[in-house]
């Protein structure tokens, strides 16, 4: 399934489980993976034991045995993603790597898929084998920053969930990075209210003109600010302690006030704000926002609504009623991160949407891996196909810009263009932007 799995079997030929060697290069890439999250994604691992009702003969390379190690494999590789990667340990015990997540409850959603492949039977010839999973479950950067702190976050996890004979359990270790607050729910409460969280904006290019659509708007810590805080921290510990309303109540009035300030630069543009799943579960939220607006009168039309899709599937059909409420008020949505949600996409014809966005795992290594230029192809094609824009994100060089073009994408953002900037300096680049366009042709 994985380039790592691979180099596991090419080095281990008669038994696919892992030496030392390919079990430093898993931890090496935990790391890898954990870095390049920046703060602002989930990185899950699960260490799964596999108690299998053949575990001694699997441990004596029996036959029988080692083709049900294959089959596993087989099964592994039909439910992850090519950023995923597994390690066998030994016969009985699995490590799995999740990254490029946007929330911990993707990681729920694997494990209970993980969970349900693994109970049906295997069979060999004669022999049925069963598999009596067990998984524990830690995700970065909540529960720790370090591969092998992680490593031994997800083991304690197991070890919790096989002391309570239940089939999984998440690590309830806190993250101790040095330099965070001790405290955070007090010190987010502070930043509220002293309105010091700021907005940074990254602009969505429209590949067809070459003009700025529209901004996506993304909240940040105050870098002045000893305490540094990772985006996705900020957002889960506010969801946590109940804090999301006033986060976002926060997030549009900062918004709002730059947008009118942009406004009076002569700079008219759309922003999009992202949304926790926890708003899509209060009915109240679309007329409050609806509220907020006019206080500033702005028209719901100068907002879009980002949603990731595994906040889509929490409650479908409470979703579908707080989504149809936006759309009769005249809001745009779009689902972002599209593909990493582990989901079917059965529901995707039932949310009033006119965007998709494909998350940036798969446009990142789309010129390097043939199955992550053809999610994204089939991303393109199945969006153009509903009748919705498709925006990609993450592009970072001319030549993923190159085959995003050819596969007739509508929009890109990236740092090949710009890194999110703030407020003040936004009307200038879009200026200097348009009036000065790339070279390259857009269409």
């Amino acid at each position: 399934m994985t380039p790592l799995t691979e180099i596991v079997l090419q080095s281990v030929a008669a038994r696919p489980f892992a030496d030392a060697g390919a079990i430093q290069q898993f931890q090496h890439a935990l790391q890898k993976a954990i870095e390049n999250s920046g703060g602002t994604e989930v990185v899950a691992l699960l260490v799964v034991s596999l108690n299998r009702s053949d575990r001694i003969p699997s441990v004596l390379d029996d036959p029988a045995a080692l083709n049900v190690t294959r089959q596993l494999q087989d099964r592994l590789g039909s439910m992850l993603r090519e950023s995923d990667q597994y390690l066998l340990i030994h016969g009985d015990e699995l490590w799995l790597m999740l990254p490029g997540l946007q929330i911990q409850a993707v990681a729920t959603l694997a494990v209970n898929r993980l969970l349900a492949l693994l109970q049906e039977a295997f069979l060999h010839e004669e022999r049925t084998v069963f598999f009596h999973p067990v998984v524990g479950l830690a995700v970065a950067p909540q529960n720790a920053i370090d591969a092998i702190d992680l490593l031994r976050a997800a083991d304690r996890a197991l070890q919790a969930a096989q002391r309570g004979n239940i089939p999984y359990a998440m690590s309830d270790a806190k993250l101790g990075q040095p330099g965070l607050p001790d405290n955070l729910e007090a010190k987010i409460k502070q930043v509220l209210k002293d309105n010091d969280l700021t907005v940074a904006y990254q602009p969505k290019i429209d590949l067809r003109t070459g003009r700025v659509a529209s901004v996506e708007a993304l909240v940040r810590w105050p870098l002045e600010d000893s305490h540094y805080v990772p985006p996705m921290l900020l957002i889960e510990t506010a969801e946590r302690y109940g804090l999301i309303g006033a986060l976002t109540s926060h997030v549009l009035n900062n918004v709002l006030r730059e947008r009118n300030v942009w406004l009076q630069e002569g700079l008219d543009i759309q922003v999009w704000i992202n949304l926790s799943a926890l708003s899509l579960a209060d009915q109240t939220f679309p007329q409050r926002l609806l509220q907020t607006l006019e206080v500033w009168n702005t028209a719901p039309s100068a907002i879009g609504l980002e949603i990731t899709e595994s906040g889509l599937i929490r409650d479908i059909n409470q979703t579908v009623g707080i989504l149809m409420e936006f759309q009769r008020l005249g809001f745009e949505m779009a689902i972002d991160d599209f593909g990493t949600g582990y989901s079917s996409l059965a529901y995707l014809r039932r949310f009033p949407i006119t965007e998709l966005k494909i998350d940036r795992m798969f446009v990142h290594n789309m010129v390097y891996s043939k199955p992550d230029h053809e999610i994204v192809r089939s991303i393109i094609d199945l969006a153009h196909n509903f009748g919705l824009k498709v925006v990609a994100e993450g592009a970072e060089d001319e030549v993923t810009l190159a085959q995003l073009m050819h596969l007739d994408c509508d929009m890109v953002q990236g740092y090949v263009h710009t890194k999110p900037m703030a407020a003040h300096t936004l009307a200038a680049w879009i200026k200097a932007f348009e009036e000065k366009p790339p070279v390259r042709p857009y269409s």
